[in-house]
C-alpha cells in the first residue's frame, strides 16, 4: 500500500500518515502546554520551527550517510545529475537527524521567547516520540526501514512494495518500533508531571528509545543507512546519545552535591 484515495485524489500514505503524526503530536504538545506554565503560542512557534528544524536535519543525515553513493553514481555515469539529485532528495530521512535538529531549533525558538530549552522539554520530547511512533506505522505499511528475512511466524510480507523486497516474509521491524515509542510517549507523559528537572524528561526518552533502536537495528534489513566497521550509523549515534547522558547526569549530581557542601560551610 503506497497511496490512498481522498476526494478523487491519490495521496501518499508515508505522507499523510507522517502528517497525520505531526498533527497529533502539535494538539498533545497544546492541551499539556498550560500544566507547565507554557503560554499556547510560544509552544505552537517553539514545536512548528522545531518540525521544520527536524526535517531540515533528518534530511541532511540522510544525505550525509548516503554520500558514498551518491558519489559513485554521479562518478558512474549512471544516471545525470539532475536525476540522482531528484533520486536523494525527494526520498529518504534519518531519525536521529530530525531528533537532534528538531531539539537544536526548539531550544534555539524558547531562547528567542525568553525561556530555556528544557522549560519546553515535558511538552515538545512526549510530542516527538508520538510523532515518530505513528509515523513509523507508516514506514511499516509502504515498506522502508523493512527488516530482515525470517521463517517465524511473526512477520510481514510485501506484495507491491516499491522498497522493500516483495514475496519474502520479513520481521516487522518498523511496527515494533512503532509499537515501541507509542509506549515511550505514555511512559514519558507520566513522567513529566513528577520530575522536578525538566531535563529528566529528555535524559529518560534517550534512555529508553536509543537502547531500543540499537538493538532493532541488528534486525533491519535495508542497506542504505550508513555503517562504520560493523555498526550502522543510527547506533553509533544511540551509543554516543546514552554516553553523553550519562555525562551530563553524572556532572549534574556532582554539582549539587559541591553546592550542598559548600552551603554546609557557608552554615558553620
Amino acid at each position: 500500500m503506497s497511496d490512498i484515495m481522498v476526494l478523487g485524489r491519490e495521496i501518499p500514505i508515508y505522507g499523510a500518515i507522517g502528517i497525520t503524526g505531526v498533527c497529533l503530536a502539535l494538539a498533545c504538545a497544546l492541551f499539556s502546554c498550560k500544566r507547565f506554565g507554557l503560554s499556547k503560542d510560544d509552544t505552537l512557534y517553539v514545536m512548528v520551527f522545531g518540525a521544520i528544524g527536524a526535517m531540515a536535519g533528518a534530511k541532511l543525515l540522510y544525505l550525509a550517510v548516503s554520500a558514498g553513493a551518491i558519489a559513485g553514481e554521479l562518478t558512474s555515469g549512471q544516471a545525470p545529475l539532475s536525476v540522482t539529485a531528484l533520486k536523494y532528495m525527494s526520498g529518504g530521512m534519518v531519525f536521529y537527524g530530525g531528533f537532534i535538529g528538531g531539539l537544536a531549533v526548539s531550544c534555539f525558538m524558547a531562547r528567542r521567547y525568553g525561556k530555556a530549552g528544557a522549560d519546553f522539554f515535558p511538552v515538545i520530547v512526549p510530542a516527538f516520540a508520538l510523532a515518530h511512533g505513528i509515523s513509523r506505522s507508516g514506514c511499516l505499511l509502504v515498506g522502508c526501514c523493512y527488516g530482515v528475512e525470517t521463517s517465524g511466524a511473526f512477520h510481514i510480507t510485501y506484495e507491491s512494495s516499491m522498497i522493500a523486497p516483495n514475496g519474502v516474509p520479513l520481521i516487522p521491524v518498523q511496527g515494533m518500533e512503532a509499537a515501541g515509542e507509542l509506549i515511550i510517549f505514555f511512559i514519558l507523559i507520566w513522567l513529566s508531571r513528577r520530575v522536578k528537572d525538566r531535563r529528566d524528561i529528555l535524559y529518560a526518552y534517550i534512555f529508553m528509545y536509543a537502547p531500543m533502536r540499537f538493538c532493532l537495528e541488528f534486525l533491519r534489513g535495508d542497506e542504505a543507512r550508513g555503517f562504520i566497521m560493523t555498526l550502522s550509523v543510527s547506533q553509533w549515534i544511540s551509543l554516543a546519545l546514552m554516553g553523553a547522558v550519562v555525562v551530563m547526569k553524572v556532572t549534574d549530581v556532582t554539582v549539587r552535591a559541591w553546592r550542598r557542601r559548600d552551603i554546609r560551610k557557608d552554615g558553620e
